[in-house]
């Protein structure tokens, strides 16, 4: 046999390909959405209103206020919007992670082959 028929030989003749499953996929949009989410409550803003009618504006999680005032009639809102924040980061995170764990990935074949001469 010559070299190039012996290479012939040794390709297999179906080939597979990795893909993400169908549920993996559905995890993996959940969790984006869910994080999404998370950045969301961390970074945006928080308003709070006062007994006397006005907004006062709390900042966000990511940054509190600094002045006494701020602090006073916001409390502790700023630490609840950051628990919640990363609860939902970590709820993402068992979604996608679990998600690839349960469906994983499944063997497909390539859509295009190429033919060799």
């Amino acid at each position: 046999m010559t070299e190039e028929k012996a290479i012939v030989a040794q390709r297999p003749e179906a080939r597979t390909v990795l893909a993400l499953s169908v549920g993996a996929r559905v995890c993996l949009i959940v969790g984006g959405v869910l994080l999404v989410w998370a950045a969301y409550l961390f970074w945006g803003p928080i308003s709070h209103d006062v007994t006397g009618g006005f907004p006062a504006r709390c900042g966000s999680a990511a940054q509190p206020p600094v002045d006494t005032l701020g602090k006073a009639v916001c409390g502790s809102i700023n630490d609840i919007r950051r628990s919640e924040s990363l609860a939902a980061a970590g709820a993402a995170l068992v979604v996608i992670v679990g998600g690839m764990l349960a469906f994983g990935f499944t063997h497909v074949a390539p859509r295009h082959s190429r033919t060799t001469p």
